[in-house]
């Protein structure tokens, strides 16, 4: 029973080596880099369909090595150190030679907080672009004074009016959109905008009426303004989606205007909190 067993074990260890031998580890050679093909230090991380499991940092230049066997459905991403001028990567499927892209969060306006990015080509020169679209918000606010309900009337203990303070809030978006052509060793470049679609400058992504001033809404405005950024991010991704179609089926010399999707707030009235919503 012992040589047998030891006979097994022997027979399996030598398989493993064997397959061990005809796939090593390969060596992965990853760099991260912003849309300006700058190397951004970051961690880098890889998941095979669970759990993300961390890969290495990369250098001042981005860059890491390791030794790594791919397989199918493993994936790979970038976590920049500096988080207040990047935003992580997308997903990259794992290959030898790794270029993970991240996109910084500087616009004109201030710092971004979502950025989307797609690829496309033009129908006319076959050249291919990525289009950049990076948003940014304000919160606006305006004390409003109406006419309380007859409910709030009654309980007053008074008749006739009384006046009602309510605070408006609308959460306001800015767009900020960048084209980098791709050249043949997959480096972006920037080129100027030759305005294919209309970037909206200002669009209400949300709006809340509060049922006391704008200076006791603190704890809303608080909620709404922390409730922005994934809002922000599903409306700049139909914005950019929208643009590259008609970019990828008209051409980047094309000179046309497209109407940008409506915002949610256009889609929905303003939404009241707790209680009777006061006129103007």
């Amino acid at each position: 029973m012992i040589v047998r067993v030891s006979l097994s074990l022997a027979l399996l260890m030598a398989a493993h080596s064997a397959h061990a031998q005809a796939n090593p580890p390969r060596i992965v050679n990853v760099r991260v880099v912003d849309e300006r093909n700058r190397g951004v230090e970051s961690v880098v991380r890889f998941s095979s369909g669970g759990d993300w499991r961390r890969f290495g940092a990369t250098d001042a230049a981005g860059v890491a090595r390791q030794p790594f066997s791919c397989s199918l459905g493993t994936v790979f991403r970038a976590e920049p150190r500096d988080l207040g001028s990047y935003f992580n990567s997308k997903e990259v499927d794992c290959s030898d030679n790794l270029r993970i892209r991240v996109v910084s969060r500087a616009t004109p306006a201030g710092h971004a907080v979502a950025a989307e990015f797609r690829k496309f080509n033009d129908p006319q020169t076959g050249a291919q672009y990525v289009m950049v679209v990076r948003s940014s918000y304000d919160v606006k606010t305006r004390d409003l004074t109406g006419t309380g309900s007859v409910g709030a009337v009654m309980n007053a203990g008074i008749f006739g009016s009384i006046n009602q303070r309510a605070c408006a809030a609308t959460v306001v978006a800015r767009f900020d959109r960048e084209i980098l052509k791709v050249d043949s060793n997959g480096d972006w470049s920037p080129v100027a905008d030759p305005a294919i679609l209309p970037v909206p400058e200002e669009t209400v992504i949300d709006r809340k009426r509060f049922s006391r001033s704008c200076q006791n809404a603190g704890a809303r405005l608080k909620e709404l303004a922390e409730d922005a950024p994934a809002k922000m991010k599903v409306y700049t991704a139909t914005i950019v989606d929208a643009q590259v179609q008609v970019a990828a089926s008209i051409g980047q010399t094309g000179q046309y205007a497209v109407n940008p999707p409506p915002s949610p707030a256009e889609q929905a009235p303003a939404e009241m909190e707790d209680g009777h919503l006061p006129s103007r």
